[in-house]
């Protein structure tokens, strides 16, 4: 085997300018202690056969032990992990280390010459043939990345061959010096790298999610066209343009918290909000969702932010519009006088309207999932429930009359019906709306049908006399009706006479006395004094009748339950008032007591019930309303009233109404706009001057 030492300076990685020659590694440190030029000198010397200045039979040199320095290399050169060559001038291959004999496993004398050709992959060998020729041709240096098989297991790796020429003194070529390295796995990482880089690269560009990465100055690593389509960067034709530009030069209106939070980012911190506001400069409010995590270089500190973001702005206006949908909704179903609800697929109720909660008494806040369960009658439940589950689990529509507990404790008859909502896609039930209609007097008049002949019968003769009871009862009323306007008259013209007489009176008192104080003892001056005593007091004593019949002495003031005073008025009423007129009241719950003269006060009720009676002679509907009602310091005419708590009764007919000057003049005395014999005009001025001394006040409006 020839010397292989002058080619072990091929594993050296050698850098060549003109004859110098810098090594590297571990040979290197050896080489950089003896002068190369003195290195080169013994190699030209030994491959042209000499020893010192005489010349040496090739077969000599070959036959002499080798010098120290030469066992050295070849020692270092077999254990050198790269494959090492050497070719003559010619490019006949000269040698080949052992490392690259074991690793084709191949001999010397397969690999001498042209042999080495055999070991290159069939594609790459013309391309291989055509640079060394080239390299040769040229005397450049040899660079080839080729795959030579390898003799274990026949597998073909890449391997990166590199060859430099060995120049004598006049510049020829002497031999070929090279090394082959095996860069298979890292060709194989660095297409793996690459791959995950395009991977990444086409993640974050088409990700249907708002991604950017940015470096620690805040600029552009790395940008998603989501991000640029969700932050209105339409005008950036491609995210790579903004690369290297800052996010604060893009976004120079950025909020000054925004600033603050890249700077926590960038000190370690992860940031993230559900949902949040930015506003363009352009007005527009975008509502976006976000998380901002810092990225780490290999020794461990922060290299910027990924910020990851969601454009929620139709989300949030999607969030109002159903919110204004189910306000609008819950109105709607709120005003029906029906009892309304829905249930989710499973039958569990979610939603109930307000008829729903006064009907049954239960609070918005006490409902439960199933509580129309536990209010069904006991009779009715099984049955309902049943038809409740098949219709929930064939998705049949529901209707079903049964019976609910209502808040008095009663039971009112109900007709149920619930119908599914479905998905317009899949069909699945997404919900069930449902309605409920107070059928108690339909299911009442129903089972009066159902009654025999002879009960409906008797029933219709107890109701004729009732009738006709009621009838001569408001007769009756009526007629003490107009009694009491007469009296009312006749008290206001008593009162008047009774007011002068008074005065009158009180003038013969006073001389009577004086002429009694004058009589000096006379018997028969005193006999006729006393006599007009008597006959003045008798006087005084018809005025006080006078004046109570005329109704001008004190008021008999007493504590009166407003709710029980309506209660107690409204059979009065109800006969009192025509068959055609409709009674109706509204009381407000939790009315305080009031004091007042409860005679009077029923009879200043009584009076304008027939007021409102009269002014519908072909019928109508009275209402009579109870309730508080609070005057503050600024309230306007006509209520002249010291500011407080009040209990107000409104008397409300649907006659054709007064115009102006009658309402003007409603309130006086005999002022009337009834038929003679049918009215006095003191009912009015009555009901007012009671109102007024009771401390109250009567109001009269006429649409």
């Amino acid at each position: 085997m020839r010397s292989s030492w002058p080619c072990l300076l091929a594993i050296l990685p050698l850098h060549f300018t003109g004859w110098t020659m810098r090594p590297a590694g571990l040979l290197g440190a050896w080489l950089n202690r003896r002068p190369v030029a003195r290195i080169l000198q013994g190699i030209n010397r030994w491959r042209a056969g000499k020893a010192g200045a005489g010349t040496v039979p090739a077969a000599q040199v070959r036959a002499q032990p080798l010098p120290e320095n030469e066992a050295r290399f070849r020692v270092l050169a077999e254990f050198v992990p790269s494959l090492l060559f050497e070719a003559e001038a010619s490019g006949a291959n000269s040698w080949t280390s052992r490392n690259w004999l074991d690793y084709v496993g191949r001999s010397a004398g397969e690999m001498a010459g042209e042999g080495w050709a055999s070991t290159i992959h069939p594609d790459d060998l013309p391309g291989v043939q055509a640079l060394w020729r080239d390299a040769m041709g040229s005397g450049s240096d040899f660079v080839s990345r080729q795959r030579i098989r390898r003799g274990s297991d026949g597998a073909w790796r890449w391997h990166q061959v590199r060859a430099v020429p060995l120049r004598g003194a006049k510049g020829e070529i002497l031999r070929w010096l090279g090394t082959a390295n095996d860069v298979h796995d890292l060709l194989e990482a660095k297409a793996a790298l690459q791959e995950q880089e395009e991977l990444l690269r086409l993640f974050v560009d088409r990700t249907p999610a708002a991604i950017a990465m940015f470096d620690h100055d805040m600029r552009y690593l790395a940008i998603s066209r989501r991000f640029l389509r969700d932050f209105a960067l339409e005008q950036v034709p491609d995210p790579h343009a903004l690369i290297g530009l800052s996010h604060y030069d893009i976004f120079p209106e950025i909020p000054s918290h925004w600033r603050d939070n890249n700077r926590r980012v960038l000190a370690g911190e992860t940031l993230s909000a559900e949902e949040e506001p930015f506003r363009r400069p352009d007005g527009r409010v975008q509502w976006v969702r976000w998380e901002m995590t810092p990225w780490h270089r290999a020794d461990g500190t922060v290299g910027g932010l990924m910020l990851f973001s969601e454009e929620i702005t139709a989300r949030k206006q999607a969030e109002a519009a159903l919110r204004a949908s189910e306000a609008r909704f819950r109105a709607i179903t709120d005003a029906m006088p029906q009892l309304v609800w829905s249930a989710r697929p499973d039958g569990m109720t979610d939603y109930h309207n307000q008829r729903w909660h006064e009907f049954t008494g239960i609070p918005p806040e006490q409902r439960t999932d199933d509580d129309w369960a536990f209010i069904l009658h006991p009779d009715d439940r099984d049955r309902v429930l049943a038809q409740w589950r098949h219709s929930v689990t064939t998705g049949q529509a529901f209707e079903q009359e049964y019976r609910l507990r209502r808040a008095d404790g009663g039971h009112g008859w109900i007709l149920g019906r619930a119908v599914p909502v479905r998905d317009p896609q899949s069909g699945a039930i997404t919900r069930w709306f449902a309605t409920g209609t107070d059928i108690s007097d339909a299911v009442a008049a129903r089972e009066a049908l159902a009654r025999s002949h002879a009960e409906l019968e008797r029933l219709v003769a107890e109701r004729t006399a009732a009738l006709t009871r009621a009838a001569a009862e408001q007769q009756q009323a009526e007629q003490a009706m107009r009694q009491g306007e007469k009296l009312a008259a006749l008290g206001q013209l008593a009162g008047g006479i009774a007011h002068d007489f008074n005065n009158i009176l009180q003038i013969i008192s006073n001389c009577a006395a004086l002429i009694d104080g004058d009589a000096g003892g006379d018997n028969g001056v005193g006999e006729c004094v006393g006599m007009i005593s008597d006959a003045t007091e008798r006087g005084h004593g018809i005025i006080r009748r006078l004046l109570a019949f005329a109704r001008r002495g004190e008021l008999r003031a007493g504590p009166i339950d407003p709710a029980a005073l309506l209660d107690d008025m409204r059979e009065v009423l109800t006969h009192t008032l025509a068959s055609t007129v409709v009674l109706r009241f509204t009381v407000e719950p939790g009315l305080p007591v009031l004091l007042a003269d409860r005679g009077q006060l029923e009879a200043a009720l009584i009076n304008l019930a027939v007021n409102a009676r009269d002014a519908m002679p072909e019928g109508g509907t009275l209402t009579i309303l109870a309730a508080v009602e609070t005057v503050g310091t600024d309230a306007a005419p006509p209520l002249p009233l010291e500011p407080g708590a009040y209990v107000r009764f409104t008397l409300s007919d649907t006659g054709p109404g007064m115009d102006e000057a009658t309402l003007a003049r409603a309130c006086e005395p005999f002022f009337t706009t009834k038929p003679r014999g049918r009215g006095t005009g003191l009912g009015l001025p009555m009901a007012r001057g009671f109102a007024e001394q009771s401390g109250g006040a009567l109001v009269i409006d006429s649409a």
